[in-house]
């Protein structure tokens, strides 16, 4: 009953405290109202529309990274519709793929599907299943798989979400689009909810305060202290900005990649020791596919010490002792995934090592543990955030 009546709170919240910034971030999502055969017409976020069952029993989620969406909204439901997955959750989260697995036994024999990232989606398997709906995401539109034609010609009811373009809206459109295909409005809400207003009061509180931007140096940790991971610098005259480029933009940091490197890709280290950079981020979690040694390891059962040492590690990089990030102790890391709802946690560390003195009283991982309290079928535990000390 406790659970019942904070969630009916939060649905109030969201609705009349956050709407307007749900409007000036452009989080929505759209359904077309015709129905027909017991199907509904809906209009996913690539602007596509799909004919979607009224009672979607049978679906496969094509990148099985985004399973923390279907988690949240579906809950003890999640293996009696899940059929399908793709192989990346186990190959970069597999921390998360045990507790799922152990806590739902009948997910260790659905069908895998190909991996999205590598163009081996086997479409013919996934014909043979009697899918209701078909979760993908816009970034493989974006990257003109192959597969993608031969899902077209299959006729599959393909939803795709966009966890790529904005991560501090992506999730929640997709938990709300998903929402209304899976019969879920009020949860969806709830949830995405909860998300928006961690987002605006992070950002807002910048946005007001107007601190003095410190320069951040963000790099993604798969290949630990002796490879450089990608940075994420802006794209085009326009200065577009994705994944955790994007979340530096909202945060009113100065993202060294930007003008150093386009997109996603690999700094010159010889350009981040000539920047010297205030604040050095590295993101971890469970990078099993990449089995690099040292890589920064964040999440289910990893713990703070060990997650330190990781960290530490990377201070050992030649020249990085140089640095005045390093000199000063301001190498911090949070968790990698931004496709996840739970991103909001990174959002609010990362502001909090950037900012200490506007956000000294908040608490990331408090609210993290209270997202998995209220919406997630699996415990809360792990590290998701860390600093050197």
């Amino acid at each position: 009953m406790k659970k019942i009546a904070i969630l009916t709170i939060i649905v109030v919240i969201a609705v009349c405290a956050g709407a307007g910034w749900y409007a000036a971030n452009k989080l929505s999502w759209r359904t077309n109202p015709a129905t027909t055969d017991g199907k509904i017409l809906h209009t996913d976020l690539a602007g596509r529309k799909v004919w979607i069952s009224k009672n979607v029993k049978r679906i496969a989620l094509l990148r099985s990274k985004d399973i923390y969406l279907l988690a949240s909204l579906l809950g003890e439901e999640l293996p009696a519709k899940l059929v399908a997955w793709g192989p990346d959750l186990k190959m970069d989260d597999v921390q998360v793929y045990e507790r799922l697995v152990a806590r739902f036994p009948k997910l260790r024999d659905i069908t895998i599907t190909g991996s999205v990232y590598t163009d081996s989606l086997n479409v013919e398997q996934l014909a043979q299943l009697q899918l209701d709906l078909v979760i993908a995401d816009k970034f493989m539109l974006d990257r003109g798989y192959r597969y993608i034609e031969k899902l077209n010609a299959a006729g599959l009811p393909v939803v795709y979400l966009d966890g790529s373009t904005d991560p501090l809206t992506g999730p929640q459109n997709g938990i709300l689009l998903l929402g209304k295909v899976l019969g879920k409005e009020e949860r969806s809400r709830a949830i995405a909810g909860f998300i928006n207003d961690q987002i605006r009061q992070t950002v807002s509180r910048i946005e007001s305060h107007a601190p003095r931007p410190p320069s951040v140096y963000l790099e993604a940790g798969h290949l630990g202290p002796q490879g450089y991971g990608q940075c994420y610098g802006y794209v085009g005259t326009s200065k577009r900005q994705t994944s955790w480029g994007a979340i530096l933009q909202a945060l009113k940091v100065r993202n060294i990649a930007d003008g150093r490197v386009v997109g996603m890709a690999p700094i010159n280290p010889e350009a981040l020791l000539k920047a010297d950079p205030d604040i050095i981020v590295i993101t971890g979690q469970n990078w099993s596919r990449w089995k690099a040694p040292g890589s920064m390891q964040l999440g289910y059962d990893v713990s703070v010490a060990d997650a330190r040492r990781l960290l530490r590690g990377f201070t050992e990089r030649p020249g990085w002792n140089l640095l005045s990030a390093v000199k000063n102790r301001k190498l911090y890391s949070v968790f990698h995934n931004t496709v996840s709802p739970t991103i909001f946690s990174g959002i609010h560390a990362l502001a909090k090592y950037c900012y200490p003195g506007l956000f000294g009283d908040t608490n990331p991982e408090k609210n993290l543990r209270e997202f998995y309290d209220l919406f997630m079928p699996i415990a809360y535990d792990g590290t998701w955030m860390c600093s050197l000390e």
